[in-house]
């Protein structure tokens, strides 16, 4: 069974609500590459310890030496499969190493930037994220079928922490949208 490759370009709440996908993947048998920001290599090397990791630099200056080198490994990987979780400029330009048929959720076909149905129905559904809440998890883990157990990924929910001891809610003191940060950051 030939690779597949998921490029997840964003950043690290991102990166982490990729991980049913993975384990979807992995567990049909699939040999799963991940492409991510090279700033978060290290991170993404702990959360899929059985994933082949490819980095770029998405978030910051680009090197180009890399850049190239990686799109290259990319190019000649041979990928039943690609998922581009990502609607960005540099992530719909990667998508163009392959063939449009096999790319999910973004890419660029004809110089057109497209959404696969699975894609442009959460955007509709999402459209006014206030009212439209979607677990962005659960709605990537779609793409592979059958989808791994919500279990495996989301710890069991109790009082103080439950099962990882965690008293207190995480929060990012700055963030691209306001609901998502803390007051005045």
């Amino acid at each position: 069974m030939k690779p597949v490759l998921v490029m997840q370009l964003a950043r690290f709440g991102d990166l982490l609500q990729t991980k049913r996908l993975v384990l979807g993947l992995r567990a049909s048998g699939r040999e799963v590459h991940l492409l991510v920001d090279a700033s978060l290599a290290v991170l993404a090397r702990l959360v899929y310890p059985d994933v082949q990791l490819h980095t770029l630099n998405a978030h910051s200056p680009p090197d180009p030496t890399a850049l190239r080198r990686t799109l290259a490994e990319l190019a000649a990987i041979g990928f039943q499969r690609v998922y581009n979780l990502n609607f960005a400029g540099l992530s719909l330009a990667v998508s163009t190493l392959f063939d449009a048929e096999i790319v999910r959720g973004h890419k660029l076909a004809s110089g057109q930037a497209l959404r696969d149905p699975w894609a442009a129905m959460a955007f509709r559904w999402t459209k006014n994220r206030r009212l439209g809440a979607l677990n962005l998890a659960d709605f990537w883990a779609g793409f592979a079928q059958p989808m791994a157990p919500a279990q495996q990924v989301h710890p069991e929910s109790s009082p103080k922490g439950g099962a990882w001891g965690w008293p207190w809610p995480g929060v990012m003191p700055g963030g691209r949208f306001p609901r998502r940060s803390w007051p005045g950051w």
